[in-house]
């Protein structure tokens, strides 16, 4: 049988755990004297209380208090009872530029309940739903993100050599950037990412540094991380890392791809591969796709979370002379002008595993309420299966006889 999570909402007391000072005493002996006891908000923004090594147990027993009418989109009001954290305790993770100090992400709880507007909550009710059919979503994301300085009150690209038109991959102009990169790609190493690629991207002084795939929890979780590591090393070198999805009308927009499949919980097999089917994905992996295209304008609102994110959904508007931005619900293979991708590899489908790739995500998305959301349609669609209907090969942009919703 698959191993189903302990269900989010069973009203729990926190009570005195073993492992809790196991842990303390483990963090000590690397150098820890703080602990950041973290969730986000509704943006995805970080917010904590920060106690001292020895108030740890205190910490994972829901000390730390938060008046949540004082943030955005957490539903109390002025009256109501604060909220506590309770950190995932295998989620800890110590700061690799800041070694006294340990991150430890973890969920809102109200009376000894999971607060159910905390959008890691959120996420785990969609794991459990998946778990309970004994699936597992293993989730990758895309994280480009411009490097930026301001000159006369306008932020530009921050390396001044960077502005020719068709930049992407371009090898001079990384090696510019090569320290941030580098001190980026030695960070996710402490941390245990297994970081797989770096490149300059089709923005100037735009780039993408990818590791390996996890859980949809845990990589919410490193991907909320990966932001706050990638504005403090572009600050100890002058920069400003952004994430906007679109920080400058005449160049390329920053996204935030999810690359997903679905795995046993017994096996971790990928149940979306399938050689006799189209792409090598398998009728699951339609149906998911077909959950997906039939919620995706609610999920646009999810992925594509603010006013700047639809200045990136057109179809002009770069210097290279292409957007690479999903502005038609479609799916198909590779191009990049549909919603939904099925990515190959030099012609050869993906030996490690077939993925389905969600392309309008952008960097100011909310990973946990994201990867809920999709999850949840994507379940639906399997559930019900949705067909997810034709299939576009080309590029679709410039062609507006296309019979399907912008």
């Amino acid at each position: 049988m698959a191993t189903i999570p302990e269900k989010y909402w069973e009203a729990r007391e926190a009570k005195y755990d073993e492992s809790w000072a196991k842990k303390r005493e483990e963090l000590k002996q690397k150098g820890v004297a703080h602990i950041m006891g973290s969730y986000v908000d509704i943006h995805g923004r970080p917010k904590a209380k920060i106690v001292p090594i020895e108030k740890f147990e205190s910490l994972m027993k829901g000390s730390e208090l938060f008046t949540l009418a004082a943030l955005e989109g957490l539903g109390q009001d002025v009256p109501d009872d604060e909220c506590s954290v309770r950190p995932d305790l295998d989620a800890i993770t110590l700061i690799p530029w800041m070694e006294s100090l340990a991150w430890a992400p973890g969920s809102l709880y109200f009376h000894g309940k999971p607060w159910p507007l905390d959008s890691r909550n959120v996420l785990k009710r969609q794991r459990e739903r998946a778990a309970e059919k004994g699936w597992y979503l293993l989730m990758g994301i895309e994280p480009e993100h411009y490097l930026v300085r301001f000159e006369n009150g306008h932020m530009v690209p921050f390396y001044p050599n960077d502005k020719i038109g068709k930049v992407a991959y371009d090898v001079p102009l990384f090696m510019d950037a090569f320290p941030y990169v580098s001190q980026m790609a030695n960070y996710m190493k402490q941390l245990g990412w297994a970081p797989s690629s770096y490149d300059h991207e089709d923005g100037n002084s735009q780039f993408e540094i990818d590791w390996a795939p996890s859980d949809c929890l845990k990589l919410s979780d490193q991907f909320t991380l990966f932001k706050m590591m990638a504005k403090h090393v572009a600050g100890t070198f002058g920069a400003q890392a952004t994430f906007l999805a679109k920080p400058f009308a005449d160049r390329t927009g920053t996204g935030a791809h999810f690359n997903l499949s679905l795995g046993e919980i017994d096996t971790r097999k990928n149940i979306f591969d399938d050689p006799s089917h189209q792409y090598n994905l398998s009728k699951i992996g339609h149906w998911f796709i077909g959950g997906i295209l039939k919620h995706a304008e609610a999920l646009c609102a999810v992925l594509s979370p603010n006013v700047n994110s639809y200045k990136r959904l057109i179809g002009t508007g770069s210097a290279s002379g292409h957007t690479w931005s999903p502005v038609y619900i479609t799916f198909g293979r590779n191009n990049r002008s549909n919603m939904v991708r099925i990515s190959t590899m030099e012609g050869q489908w993906q030996k490690s595993g077939q993925r389905v790739e969600i392309r309008s995500a952008d960097g100011c998305v909310n990973p946990y309420l994201g990867s809920a959301a999709v999850l949840a349609a994507g379940l639906e669609g399997i559930e019900q299966k949705i067909d997810p209907g034709e299939n576009y090969e080309n590029d679709i942009l410039p062609d507006a006889s296309v019979g399907v919703s912008q």
